[in-house]
């Protein structure tokens, strides 16, 4: 498959109520929730505050301290994982967050591509079982690209994407590479999370890239 600028109208549409939640005023932080925010391994050492609470029959284990300087950001937050609408209805009180976050869907995967490319380049890649979550970032930032509805989105001032699987996915790297905004690939370790010090690169990259 080639991912390539969406202008599908019908699939504008799809995209549309989602764009008009997300601050493109600030940088764009993609969260996956496993082996990122929820630990895998209950005995690891990267934070000292780990809680753990169960939903459908599974533990959940994440650091106070690091959702709360996440939730301090200056940026707008933005769920990318498998969890889904399912990260706002079981995670965000459980990380004491004050409001949920948009979520980037499979859903988005309903659209078809032009040939032709526009200011974002195209990157081929193979489809796979976790490909859902290229193609749905890659959509939303196709959208505020183009503005089919002109609602005044526009591509953010810069990207950050936390994802534990990003190790496996080079051409998800090359493609942030190629993107006309800063970018910054975040790859945790799954027994530990993202670590204090990823967190504060994470930190500095966005104060460095923060609010237009």
């Amino acid at each position: 498959a080639t991912i390539q600028h969406m202008t599908d109208e019908h699939a504008a549409e799809l995209l549309r109520p989602l764009a008009t939640q997300i601050d493109w005023g600030r940088p764009l932080v993609c969260l996956d929730v496993d082996g990122v925010l929820n630990v895998l391994d209950e005995n690891s050492d990267a934070w000292e505050d780990w809680r753990t609470t169960e939903v459908d029959g599974w533990d959940v284990t994440v650091s106070d301290e690091l959702a709360r300087r996440l939730e301090r950001l200056d940026a707008q937050r933005v769920w990318l994982t498998t969890w889904e609408h399912d990260a706002n209805r079981h995670l965000v009180s459980f990380l004491g967050w004050q409001e949920q976050l948009p979520v980037l869907t499979s859903d988005l995967r309903a659209h078809t591509y032009d040939d032709e490319a526009r200011s974002i380049p195209a990157v081929r890649q193979k489809l796979g079982h976790s490909w859902w979550k290229w193609w749905s970032l890659e959509a939303i930032l196709n959208y505020a690209d183009m503005d089919p509805h002109h609602l005044g989105v526009k591509l953010p001032p810069a990207l950050v994407w936390v994802d534990d699987d990003l190790k496996y996915w080079p051409e998800a790297r090359d493609w942030a590479a190629c993107l006309p905004i800063p970018s910054l690939l975040i790859r945790p370790q799954p027994a530990h999370g993202v670590t204090p010090v990823q967190l504060t690169e994470i930190e500095t990259f966005v104060a460095e890239h923060g609010r237009r």
